[in-house]
């Protein structure tokens, strides 16, 4: 029996060094690409233009603020923005899970072909980055390897010709998971 062996790299992205507006610009450029027209996409571009917050708390308002980063969190809209990012899929061999700044790529490794090809699709993110006006961080991304061999396959993971830190067990959306497939980490 061949025991699989799966690599995951876990990108998290850092705040892009853009102004609100140029992203929300490329985003309804990208929503109306993808099929958002008319008074969807107006009651979008509405909602993102001189978008303000204040912060509640035991009925205490704060005074409003301009959002100049990110997105509003708690709206109907929030995970529409992240709709600019849907495209990262096509441009790499491996798999890809997305949710809010969390990307998760991986690939079932069988030899070092596959570690490259892993390592190709890492090399290709800058590109994918500066087109949806986002960033990768490489100081908080990190790869692991989940298996039960007792010789896996062994490749350094590098992002902007940083080497990516490997874990034995990561957090991801609250649940601890570990490269041995236990649920005994703690």
């Amino acid at each position: 029996m061949i025991l699989p062996e799966v690599s995951i790299i876990r990108a998290r992205s850092k705040p892009a060094f853009l102004t609100f507006q140029s992203v929300c610009s490329h985003l309804l450029q990208k929503l109306e690409y993808y099929g958002i027209r008319y008074s969807t996409l107006s009651q979008t571009t509405d909602f993102l233009q001189d978008c303000t917050q204040d912060v509640v708390l035991d009925s205490h308002s704060s005074s409003e603020s301009p959002v100049t980063s990110g997105v509003t969190q708690g709206t109907v809209i929030g995970p529409c923005c992240s709709s600019y990012t849907y495209d990262l899929p096509s441009r790499v061999q491996s798999t890809v899970w997305m949710f809010a700044d969390d990307c998760l790529l991986y690939r079932e490794i069988c030899s070092m072909n596959e570690t490259k090809i892993l390592q190709g699709n890492l090399d290709s993110l800058p590109a994918w980055e500066q087109d949806c006006l986002m960033e990768f961080n490489p100081s908080k991304c990190e790869a692991i390897t989940f298996t039960k061999k007792t010789k896996p396959v062994e490749a350094e993971c590098r992002l902007h010709n940083v080497i990516l830190t490997t874990v034995t067990s990561a957090k991801y959306l609250g649940i601890l998971i570990s490269s041995k497939l236990s649920w005994n980490t703690r």
